[in-house]
């Protein structure tokens, strides 16, 4: 059954049957034509698909070699769509083909596998395995069932066998892209996303998601280069407007003033950008100017983050207490767990002699800083330890105490799908589902 079939994925494919033996499984008629003729094609090698494409030229797969092949990477795009028609109309063109008919197969094998039908997709997978050209489309099956059933580890297996057949297959990066980020193995995740862009022009959401993660990590060049990149690309207007704040905030925070203003010209002053007009316009000096660009920011967004921060700054030193401490208590109740808004707020009640409560705050602010530093060292540490479970299941206690609670179950459930076995884990999400 060719390299599919190793011993982990044999084994969870054999537990994923278990208890369904004497049943028949659901798939349609389309499903079963194609596993004839998988049998057929399998029993007559000079009839096969790979007899009719030659063998891997310049590191393009056979199936990228021929018209079935790109129609068959169409059907898959309209799959992660919820496409499901345009893929089952390619999928039986398919079917009709003598030469290329287990393509028509694995279309099948993609939905089963979105639509949750595990048993199903994973069989799809072992059969189509019997085509040796087919075996990366295998892996690539088995690893979206695994990744939907949260075993990662499976799923990190899959993928990367997949691109040991196909090093230039766009899925399998996106997929260990996708992955890797869910597990806070950063550097990895934007080495796939990266690689995935690399191979498609037209894909945006992947340099997204890893210029996201280098700003997030204050990788700022990195990040730099990825917005330039995808200014490059088309963009829908929205995006394009997206793209050029979040390079703006980049460059103000690299001090590259200049470049952050022309990054700005002719953009529509939206709230995200007269904050960046306002940052700088603060790291120029030009107080005034700040002060009145962040406060037209928080007329419309009054518990605005970057520019409530702007404001209270510049109002400290004013030393106008009257007019920091509502800005400053408002947006710490609104950013209960924000240490940089409460410490404001402490010493805005210290100048305005408020020395008990402005300490107080100040306490708080100190407490959640520490918290965040030690979250934010082990960020970067879960980077180079991509599959400790227990280093995830910590940095998820952190995220509860720092109130990201959202982003707690996040790395409880990536530490489950790296082990299963995880009693502290499993024991959080159950603890964190009760809550709303």
């Amino acid at each position: 059954m060719g390299k599919f079939l190793r011993p982990v994925i044999l084994a969870l494919c054999w537990l994923a049957h278990a208890g369904c033996r004497d049943r028949k499984p659901a798939i349609d008629q389309l499903a079963e034509t194609a596993k004839a003729k998988i049998s057929e094609i399998a029993a007559s090698p000079a009839q096969n698909m790979e007899a009719s494409v030659s063998a891997t030229t310049d590191g393009i797969h056979p199936i990228d070699q021929v018209p079935q092949g790109k129609q068959f990477r169409l059907a898959s795009a309209a799959i992660d769509r919820g496409d499901f028609s345009e893929a089952e109309r390619i999928g039986i063109e398919l079917a009709m083909d003598p030469q290329y008919n287990v393509l028509s197969s694995a279309i099948r094998g993609l939905v089963l596998a979105k639509q949750g039908k595990f048993e199903e997709a994973l069989g799809i997978a072992e059969e189509i395995s019997a085509v040796p050209v087919m075996q990366c489309e295998a892996y690539v099956i088995a690893g979206e069932v695994f990744q939907r059933q949260n075993r990662l580890n499976e799923a990190l297996d899959a993928f990367q066998n997949a691109l040991e057949l196909n090093p230039q297959h766009v899925r399998a990066n996106l997929w260990l892209g996708a992955i890797y980020y869910d597990t806070g193995a950063m550097r990895l995740a934007t080495n796939h996303l990266r690689k995935a862009a690399e191979l498609d022009p037209v894909d945006v959401n992947s340099l997204l998601l890893s210029a996201k993660i280098f700003k997030e990590y204050e990788q700022y060049f990195e990040a730099i280069r990825d917005y330039r990149n995808l200014q490059t690309r088309t963009l829908k207007q929205d995006v394009q407007l997206l793209v050029r704040i979040n390079l703006a905030e980049c460059l103000v925070a690299l001090r590259e003033l200049d470049e952050a203003r022309i990054t700005l010209q002719n953009c529509v002053e939206s709230p995200g950008v007269l904050a960046i007009r306002s940052a700088i316009e603060e790291f120029t000096g030009n107080n005034p100017e700040a002060l009145k660009l962040a406060q037209s920011v928080l007329d419309q967004l009054p518990t605005d983050r970057a520019t409530g921060l702007i404001a209270g700054r510049i109002l400290l030193v004013q030393r106008n207490w009257n007019a920091a401490i509502p800005l400053l208590e408002r947006l710490t109740q609104s950013l209960p767990f924000d240490h940089e808004p409460r410490l404001l707020f402490g010493r805005a009640l210290v100048g305005s002699g408020d020395n008990d409560r402005g300490e107080s705050e100040i306490r708080k602010a100190t407490e959640l800083k520490d918290t965040f530093l030690k979250f934010a060292d082990l960020n970067q540490e879960a980077i180079q330890r991509p599959k400790d479970a227990a280093l995830r299941v910590e940095i998820g206690r952190l995220a509860e105490l720092l109130g990201r609670l959202r982003l707690a179950r996040n790395w409880y459930q990536a530490a489950v799908g790296l082990d299963n076995q995880n009693v502290e884990a499993a024991a959080a999400l159950k603890r964190m589902s009760r809550v709303p």
